[in-house]
């Protein structure tokens, strides 16, 4: 197995986060378009809407969850990568 920097983790996830932060902001802004034109012209069967709606519900969910997980892999690894500096910078 190969040894990671911790910056390299870091910046890996940074990366994935603002990945995320994205596709969330993509699917709430589909969500609310498509609440606000079930609103304002209703079909008569919306069921295949709603259906769409709780998917995307459920997805945003889910993303945030994972992005919750990455905040906290993040302030972990932050932490122990402030602690190795500070010992570094230490003198004998």
């Amino acid at each position: 197995m190969a040894v990671i920097p911790i910056a390299q983790r870091l910046s890996d996830i940074e990366v994935r986060a603002n990945r995320l932060k994205r596709r969330i902001e993509v699917l709430t802004s589909d969500s609310d378009f498509l609440t606000e034109t079930m609103i304002s012209r209703p079909w008569q069967d919306m069921t295949a809407q709603r259906r769409l709606l709780n998917e995307w519900s459920e997805e945003i969910d889910k993303l945030e969850h994972d992005l919750n997980i990455l905040r906290d892999e993040w302030s972990r690894l932050n932490n122990i990568n402030k602690r190795n500096k500070s010992f570094k910078n230490q003198t004998v």
